[in-house]
């Protein structure tokens, strides 16, 4: 029997995985580096911001997500059906943020639970990490996850691709062009959470964190048109009147504490 066929068909599949393994590892290397570099420049982002704070204008809070509770072991297991109620909104807000970007689409699906897995690596690296590695929510970059596909994931929607002012000033962006221009998570999430279970200010939530909660983007519309007509006439029933139009129509299983319908005079159209 000639076994030579057999001997270069087993040597050529050698070959082809053996570059596939290259490969992947030439990929997360570079992630690496980059997710190094982002690190840094995460750093000057951070002072940058607060020399805008100090000496210009400071931009509009859309930071209405908490991600502290996953970050901080005794905020997680104070409430654990709160924990659970942020860890769907924060996998909503993902795959709205992410869902049609190439990096979310490829671990998808090989992996469908991939949110699942993440969120529970972001816990154990927490958990894992010293006190001082995380005193803000920038820190997050800092996580080891453990797992270099979950661990580039993360690294892809905390850098982003676009700042929110910039994707505003695009035009209508094409297939291709969403999966390439996306906005950084930290946009969206914040760090409190500390002695309460922290509350989402409807009228302050982005268009993306509203779809999160409310899942229908008519009442989405309605929402951001309803809370700048009751801002513009602002009486003391304007907070109750909010409430009462859309508490009823969010994601079911939320609980209706978690959401603040307070409406304050002022301009609301910079958190759309």
């Amino acid at each position: 029997m000639n076994i030579l066929p057999l001997i270069l068909a087993l040597a050529l599949m050698l070959s082809i995985l053996t570059v596939e393994k290259l490969e992947k590892f030439k990929n997360q290397t570079i992630v690496q580096n980059e997710y190094q570099a982002f690190l840094k420049m995460n750093e000057r982002g951070v002072f940058n911001q607060r020399q805008k704070k100090l000496f210009g204008k400071s931009e509009k809070n859309i930071k209405q997500l908490s991600f502290r509770l996953f970050i901080d072991k005794k905020a997680r297991e104070r409430d654990p059906n709160v924990t659970k109620q942020y860890r769907l909104l924060n996998k909503e807000l993902m795959k709205i943020l992410y869902g049609e970007a190439p990096f979310f689409k490829n671990i998808e699906s090989e992996r469908p639970e991939f949110l699942e897995e993440m969120f529970n690596a972001i816990e154990k690296a927490s958990d894992a990490a010293s006190k001082q590695l995380i005193t803000r929510i920038k820190d997050i970059a800092r996580l080891d996850l453990g797992d270099p596909e979950l661990q580039q994931v993360f690294y892809h929607m905390l850098k982003g691709t676009h700042s929110r002012e910039e994707k505003r000033t695009m035009k209508e962006p094409t297939p291709r062009m969403k999966e390439k221009s996306y906005l950084s998570l930290f946009t969206f999430i914040n760090y409190k959470g500390a002695d309460a279970a922290p509350t989402i200010e409807i009228q302050m939530a982005p268009r993306e964190i509203l779809k999160a909660i409310f899942i229908n983007d008519d009442t989405v519309d309605a929402i951001i048109i309803r809370r700048q007509e009751l801002a513009d006439n602002k009486d003391n029933g304007a907070s109750i009147t909010f409430k009462n139009e859309f508490s009823d129509k969010r994601r079911i299983g939320l609980d209706d504490k978690l959401l603040d319908f307070t409406i304050t005079k002022g301009d609301k159209s910079e958190y759309n």
